[in-house]
């Protein structure tokens, strides 16, 4: 998602319509890792009562945890290790006090895994799912995990395994979930209506080595929207079509720099400093902390 995207999205969230007014960011503060071109920030996630980040760092196989009591002097006050359970943690969510990041397996084409953890950063269960687990979201009553698992082939398709969708049910008493509330939707349905699925503008391509999958081997979801008519069932209908992100935080694999939006509302932002919006950038490695100003004309 661009800035400009974001500004477009804001508007309504800060009780603007079309030619009501206009957007303008101030940068705050900025927290670095110094690591430069190597995805030491991809994605963050916001726990409101901590006021605290927690951002994906691919490059050291950890979650940074980011302490943003004063935005203006952002700063690292741990991290979290994703090297006992796999690598990449190419997503990090937090809701109701439980984090979750994604953790891609040793061989790529394994089945990967997401690794839950607390506020302070400890580490309270670790369940598998598909291969490659790319991105996740909280549905938005915080019951439910969806994760987009790419299911990404080998360099030289020799292995071309499933792209799925698991969805994770979140204990009611807020504990962190087992392997049993796990469950993984394949796009096998999906079969014998390949071109039915190509003018509804389903990308399908490469070279399929796994025959008894059909040609949804090559399904690779990338994205899951946490939003409440589709991600909360997360049919594989609904992947199929490929349906939009909403909100004003997600990633766009387009984008290389910022990686990451994430938009705070000023009831959960720390007191007077009003909406936020966090930029991650895995190019300069940098998490960066912008006020929203709306301003009328």
């Amino acid at each position: 998602m661009s800035l400009i995207g974001f500004l477009l999205l804001a508007a309504p969230a800060l009780g603007h319509g079309s030619g009501a007014g206009r957007i303008t960011l101030e940068r705050l503060g900025t927290y670095t890792t110094g690591l430069y071109g190597e995805v030491a920030a991809e994605i963050a996630a916001y726990d409101p009562v901590t006021r605290r980040l927690f951002v994906s760092n691919d490059a050291l196989n950890r979650v940074d945890v980011i302490d943003m009591t004063d935005p203006r002097q952002p700063f690292l006050l741990g991290s979290i290790s994703i090297e006992p359970f796999g690598r990449e943690p190419t997503s990090v969510a937090f809701s109701g006090g439980l984090g979750v990041s994604t953790a891609k397996a040793e061989v790529a084409t394994d089945p990967g895994s997401v690794v839950f953890f607390n506020a302070d950063g400890a580490v309270l269960s670790v369940v598998q799912v598909g291969v490659l687990p790319d991105c996740l979201a909280f549905t938005p009553d915080g019951k439910r995990l969806v994760i987009a698992n790419e299911g990404e082939p080998a360099a030289d398709y020799t292995v071309d395994p499933e792209g799925t969708v698991s969805v994770i049910d979140i204990p009611a008493d807020g504990t962190a979930p087992s392997p049993a509330q796990v469950r993984t939707a394949d796009f096998r349905s999906f079969n014998g209506e390949k071109e039915k699925l190509l003018r509804r503008g389903v990308r399908i391509y490469g070279p399929t080595v796994a025959p008894k999958y059909g040609e949804c081997v090559e399904c690779t979801p990338e994205a899951c929207p946490a939003v409440a008519d589709c991600a909360a069932s997360c049919t594989e209908e609904c992947e199929a079509e490929n349906c939009p992100q909403a909100g004003v935080a997600g990633r766009d694999p387009g984008d290389l720099a910022p990686e990451g939006l994430l938009f705070i509302p000023a009831e959960k932002s720390p007191a007077g400093f009003g909406p936020l919006l966090v930029v991650t950038s895995e190019v300069s490695g940098s998490t960066t902390i912008f006020a929203v100003r709306s301003k009328q004309r």
